[in-house]
């Protein structure tokens, strides 16, 4: 500790040894994962394509080779063509060197000290804001039980369903048909009835995707569930931001109102 230390000074310092190495752990090992998968697919799609070119080349030099001396016209076509193609597979070649290297860079961390940027004062959550989340406490029962009533009537309808829900895609399950994605599904599930919260990723995507993106609400999931489908539901919601627990609140009468019952 530094002698004569600020408050502020107290605050880097605390940082320092109890935020940052872990704050720097976690992200080295997303931007890892990150660059090892840009590395996968810089390394596929330009050895491909060198490999591409390298075909090419052997192609002339077949040519050239079965060529009687007499045809130099052609000859010297082909000779041109190879001439590009090798300077593309040297082209090529440099920037796969250029792409690795830059990802090797890109890996390297350089730590610089905290800086205090404000002041936040905690405080309970307004007695208002518990009124309005009441009763949308997660229940994995509840939400194990919807997502097997949406499995079972994607399947009844002829689709493939895919449960995605430990990727944090933005929805929970990818419906398929003939091979092809036919529906982005968020599952949402009450014990009873009411409405149900949407996280700003899902909000997100669903405006992104827009008629492809579907929210299946499962109702009475422990006693009878009834499952009721809204499609696009960006462009038939009204949610009310939730700002201090970061998600969107549909009410259940506005969701209901835009739904299908099955």
């Amino acid at each position: 500790m530094r002698q004569f230390a600020t408050v502020e000074d107290q605050v880097i310092d605390w940082s320092l040894d109890a935020v940052t190495p872990s704050y720097f752990g976690e992200i080295e090992a997303r931007r890892k994962n990150e660059l090892s998968i840009k590395e996968k697919y810089v390394r596929k799609s330009l050895q491909f394509l060198i490999g591409e070119s390298i075909k090419k080349l052997a192609q002339y030099d077949t040519q050239l080779r079965q060529m009687r001396d007499e045809n130099e016209p052609r000859r010297l076509n082909i000779q041109g063509n190879r001439a590009r193609e090798d300077a593309r597979r040297n082209e090529l070649s440099q920037r796969l060197k250029d792409r690795l290297a830059e990802i090797e860079q890109e890996g390297h961390l350089s730590e610089k000290p905290p800086e205090v940027l404000g002041v936040a004062v905690i405080s309970p959550v307004p007695q208002e804001v518990v009124a309005s989340v009441e009763g949308m406490e997660s229940d994995p029962a509840v939400e194990k039980m919807a997502v097997e009533v949406v499995m079972q009537y994607e399947a009844d309808q002829g689709r493939k369903p895919v449960s995605v829900e430990e990727e944090n895609c933005g929805w929970d399950v990818t419906s398929l048909h003939g091979g092809q994605v036919a529906r982005y599904i968020e599952v949402k599930g009450r014990a009873g009835d009411g409405g149900v919260a949407l996280t700003p990723n899902e909000w997100i995507k669903a405006q992104r995707f827009g008629q492809d993106y579907w929210s299946y609400v499962v109702v009475h999931c422990k006693t009878n569930p009834q499952l009721y489908l809204i499609q696009d539901p960006a462009s038939k919601l009204h949610p009310k931001e939730d700002v201090s627990v970061v998600r969107y609140m549909v009410g259940q009468g506005d969701w209901k109102q835009a739904a299908v019952a099955t």
